[in-house]
C-alpha cells in the first residue's frame, strides 16, 4: 500500500517472536530478499531489496546507509522518483550489543507481534528496543554509532524543545529528530509546515541530563525488554525530573543549547547542490554523488540567555594561538537591560589531554567606528574542569569597562591546569580551516566509500594540516605530534596518504576483484549445497519407495498367514498357494509388460484419444478424491480394501477416473475407508500417475453404472517412477 510523502509501506517480516525462538541470538543473520512494488508516483512496478532482518556485519557501511536513509530508498527506473520504503525489520548490532525492531503501529498484527516479542526470554544485550518507523531506527543507530544512551538523547530532545518554546511560544512544534551522521550531534526541530530549527547537542547538556536521569528512580525501574523509548516516553519523565532538580539549591549549571534558524525544504523538493538530483526531504547525503547535505543557517541566531541580556555583538572566531591547546570558538558581547553594563561571554574548546582549571585572556575593545578602546587585561575564566574536546566558558561573564564598546578581539594569555601547571600562550593566531566534505575532494561516491574503507568508518572530511595541528577525517583537531587521532584512532599518515586517488583506484579495483571472487565462491558453494540437497532428496525418495515395497511385502505376508490359519483343509491351502504363485507370476508379467510399455510411446490420458489396453499412459493431477472402494475375499477370508476408485482433476482442468492399489495410495488403509483421505497438489508440482487404460466394467462389476461407460486409468506408478 502507498504511504504519504512518497513512502511505500508494506509487510515483509515474519513474527518477531519466531526469530528469537528459532535462532540463537548470536547467529541472527541478514535476510535480504527481492520484492516488486509499485512506484508511488507513476504506479509502475519496480524491484526493491528488503530485509526481514539485517546484521551490522552485513556491510561495513551499513550503519551509514541506515542513518542516511540509502538502505530504505528505491529509485523508480521509469520516472526516477525516489520512494522511501517502510516495512517491519530487525536491526541486529552485535558490536554494540543491540537489537532494534521496527514494528509499524498502523498494521493489524502490531499488538500481536509486540506481545510475542516481549514474551520471549530477555537476551543479554545492553539495548533492546521497539520503534515505529525507519526514522526512529535512524535515530537509534545514530545513538549507537556516537556512543550515546538513546534514553538520554530522547530526554535531551525534550529539553531542547522546551527551551526553544520558552523563547518562541508561537512555534507550532510537530516533532524532533536526532542525528550524528556528519560527525556532529544535531537535534532538528520541525513545525507543522515542515520548517525546522537545528540545535547542536553539547556534551554538557547531555551529561547534565544523563546525571539527572541515572540518579533518579526512573533509571532503576527501567524495563529493557524491548522498551519503546521515544519523545512521548521522555516527555513524561523530564518534567518531574526538572521540577525535582529545581528545588535543589545545589543544582549544577548547564550550558543551554544554541538553536539556529535554517531554511526549510519542502517535502520531496530537496535538491543536491552538486548534481542537482531530487532527493527525499530527510536526506543527509546525496544518493547519486555522495555529497553531504547540510541545512544553511541564516544570520539570525537564538542565544539562550537571561531575559535582561541584550546581544550587541557576536563573532565566530575559531582560532588557536601558537601551539596552545585551546580553541577560541566565539565571542558574544551583551549589555544589561538598562544599557549601563557590558559583559562578554566567550566559548572555548579544550585540545589538552590534561584538565584545564582556568584561563587568562586579554580583550581588545573597539567602538562602533572601529577605534580601539582600553584593553581589558588579564581577564580570568575560573573554576573550570574542562577535559579534552569540552566546550566551556560561556557561563562565565567578563566585565567590559568602557560602555562604548561594540566589538572585541579575544587573545589567549595563560592556561592553568588542574595539576597546578601554568603555561604562557605565545605565537601567532592560527585560524582553524573549514571542514571540507570528502565528496568535495573526490569525483565519485565509490572513491568516497573506498576512502572510508581504507581510513575509518567515521571518516567524513578531508584531513588538513594547520599550524601545530592537523584535522582528522572525523573532524577532530589533534597536535602534529599526535600520530593517532584521539577521537577515532585514525593514523594521520594513513588519512593523508589515502587522499591519493590513484591509490584509492587501485584499492577499489582490488575490492571489486575480491568481491567478484567472493561472489563466484558463493555461487559455487550454493551450487554445491543445491546439488547435495538434490542428492539427499533423491536418497529420501529411494528410501520411501523401498519402505513402500517393504510394507507391501508385509501386507502380503499377513494376508497369506490369515488365509493359512483359517483354511485348515489341504485343498484350500493348496488353492491359496496356487493363487499366490499365480499372483506373483502376474506381478512379474505385469512388471515386465510395464517396463516394456514404458519404452514405447508415452500418452497423455487427459488430452489424447484413448483405446482399451493402451499402456504407458500418464496423467498429471492436482487432486485425487476417493469415491469407491473394491474389497476382496479369498474363500471365507476378508482381505480388506484392495483397490480405490478416485475422481481426479488434471493440470489441464479435465476430470478423469483412476483405479489404484490400496498400498500405492498415499496414506492408504486396507481396513478403514475414512483413513483414505483426498490428496491435493499444486499445478507447478503435480502428481504424475502412470498406468494402463481399461474400462469401468473391467475394473469391477457395476462400476460403469456409477461413473458411466468411460475409460479408467489403472495406475501402476506414482510420480512416473
Amino acid at each position: 500500500m502507498f504511504g504519504d510523502n512518497g513512502s511505500l509501506r508494506f509487510s515483509c517480516a515474519a513474527s518477531a517472536a519466531h526469530f528469537l525462538i528459532s535462532k540463537q541470538w548470536g547467529e541472527i543473520m541478514s535476510i535480504p530478499k527481492k520484492m516488486t512494488v509499485n512506484c508511488s508516483k507513476c504506479g509502475k512496478p519496480l524491484s526493491v531489496t528488503v530485509f526481514e532482518s539485517v546484521n551490522s556485519d552485513y556491510s561495513d557501511t551499513l550503519p551509514m546507509q541506515i542513518m542516511s536513509g540509502d538502505l530504505f530508498n528505491a529509485e523508480c527506473p521509469h520516472c526516477k522518483f525516489v520512494s522511501h520504503l517502510e516495512y517491519d525489520i530487525l536491526y541486529h548490532d552485535m558490536r554494540h550489543g543491540a537489537m532494534i525492531w521496527v514494528l509499524h503501529k498502523n498494521t493489524p498484527e502490531y499488538a500481536t507481534k509486540l506481545a510475542e516479542l516481549r514474551s520471549t526470554n530477555m537476551l543479554p544485550y545492553k539495548t533492546l528496543r521497539v520503534v515505529e518507523d525507519m526514522n526512529a531506527l535512524k535515530e537509534k543507530v545514530s545513538c549507537l554509532e556516537s556512543g550515546r544512551d538513546d534514553r538520554i538523547v530522547e530526554l535531551c530532545k525534550v529539553f531542547t524543545v522546551y527551551n526553544l518554546l520558552a523563547q518562541k511560544p508561537d512555534f507550532a512544534f510537530r516533532n524532533a529528530f536526532y542525528t550524528a551522521i556528519s560527525g556532529k550531534e544535531i537535534i532538528y526541530i520541525y513545525d507543522e509546515d515542515g520548517d525546522f530549527l537545528c540545535s547542536d547537542l553539547s556534551d554538557k547538556t547531555y551529561d547534565y541530563i544523563k546525571d539527572l536521569y541515572l540518579k533518579s528512580d526512573y533509571a532503576t525501574k527501567f524495563n529493557n525488554n524491548y522498551a519503546i523509548v521515544d519523545y512521548a516516553w521522555a516527555e513524561e519523565i523530564l518534567i518531574p525530573l526538572m521540577e525535582s532538580e529545581a528545588k535543589r539549591l545545589s543544582a549544577p549549571a548547564v550550558e543551554e543549547p544554541e538553536v539556529k534558524k535554517t531554511d526549510s525544504t519542502p517535502t520531496g523538493k530537496l535538491i543536491c547542490p552538486k548534481c542537482k538530483s531530487a532527493l527525499p526531504s530527510d536526506s543527509e547525503f546525496c544518493q547519486k554523488c555522495g555529497t553531504k547535505l547540510s541545512p544553511k543557517p541564516v544570520s539570525e541566531e537564538i542565544v539562550l540567555s537571561n531575559n535582561d541580556e541584550q546581544l550587541l555583538f557576536e563573532s565566530e572566531i575559531l582560532e588557536i594561538k601558537g601551539n596552545a591547546p585551546v580553541v577560541i570558538k566565539s565571542a558574544h558581547l551583551f549589555c544589561s537591560d538598562d544599557r549601563e553594563k557590558l559583559f562578554l561571554r566567550c566559548k572555548f574548546q579544550s585540545l589538552s589531554n590534561k584538565a584545564i582549571s582556568a584561563l587568562m585572556v586579554d580583550v581588545d575593545c573597539f567602538d562602533v567606528w572601529g577605534n580601539q578602546l582600553p584593553t581589558i587585561c588579564d581577564a580570568q575564566v575560573l573554576d573550570l574542569n574542562a577535559k579534552r574536546n569540552d566546550e566551556f566558558g560561556y557561563q562565565r561573564k567578563i566585565s567590559i569597562t568602557d560602555i562604548n564598546t561594540r566589538s572585541v578581539k579575544v587573545k589567549l594569555k595563560r592556561i592553568r591546569y588542574t595539576d597546578g601547571t601554568i603555561v604562557a600562550c605565545d605565537g601567532e593566531e592560527v585560524h582553524i580551516p573549514e571542514a571540507t566534505p570528502l565528496s568535495d575532494h573526490f569525483d565519485s561516491a565509490e572513491m568516497v566509500q573506498q576512502y572510508i574503507h581504507e581510513v575509518s568508518r567515521r571518516a567524513t572530511f578531508v584531513p588538513q594540516k594547520f599550524g601545530a595541528f592537523w584535522m582528522c577525517s572525523c573532524g577532530s583537531t589533534n597536535y602534529q605530534t599526535e600520530e593517532v587521532c584521539y577521537s577515532c584512532g585514525t593514523n594521520s599518515s594513513v588519512a593523508f596518504a589515502a587522499l591519493d586517488e590513484a591509490f584509492l583506484a587501485d584499492k577499489y579495483a582490488e575490492y571489486v576483484a575480491a568481491k567478484q571472487k567472493r561472489d563466484e565462491q558463493a555461487r559455487q558453494e550454493k551450487e554445491k549445497r543445491d546439488r547435495a540437497e538434490r542428492e539427499r532428496q533423491e536418497q529420501r525418495e529411494r528410501e520411501r519407495l523401498a519402505q513402500i515395497q517393504r510394507e507391501k511385502n508385509i501386507a502380503i505376508q499377513k494376508r497369506v498367514a490369515a488365509i493359512e490359519a483359517e483354511n485348515k483343509q489341504k485343498k484350500i491351502i493348496t488353492a491359496v498357494i496356487v493363487v499366490i504363485v499365480v499372483a506373483i507370476i502376474a506381478v512379474l508379467i505385469v512388471q515386465s509388460a510395464r517396463e516394456s510399455a514404458f519404452n514405447g510411446q508415452l500418452r497423455n490420458f487427459a488430452t489424447e484419444t484413448m483405446n482399451d489396453d493402451y499402456t504407458n499412459v500418464y496423467a498429471d493431477v492436482v487432486s485425487m478424491e476417493p469415491e469407491y472402494f473394491v474389497t476382496t475375499k479369498s474363500g471365507s477370508s476378508y482381505l480388506g480394501i484392495t483397490e480405490i476408485i478416485c475422481r481426479c482433476k488434471t493440470v489441464e482442468g479435465k476430470t478423469i477416473w483412476v483405479t489404484i492399489d490400496t498400498w500405492d495410495y498415499p496414506g492408504g488403509s486396507s481396513y478403514d475407508e475414512d483413513k483414505n483421505e483426498a490428496q491435493y497438489y499444486s499445478k507447478t508440482n503435480p502428481m504424475r500417475l502412470t498406468g494402463t487404460v481399461t474400462t469401468a466394467e473391467k475394473v469391477v462389476d457395476r462400476l460403469g453404472n456409477a461413473i458411466g461407460n468411460v475409460f479408467v486409468l489403472d495406475v501402476r506408478e506414482l510420480n512416473g517412477k
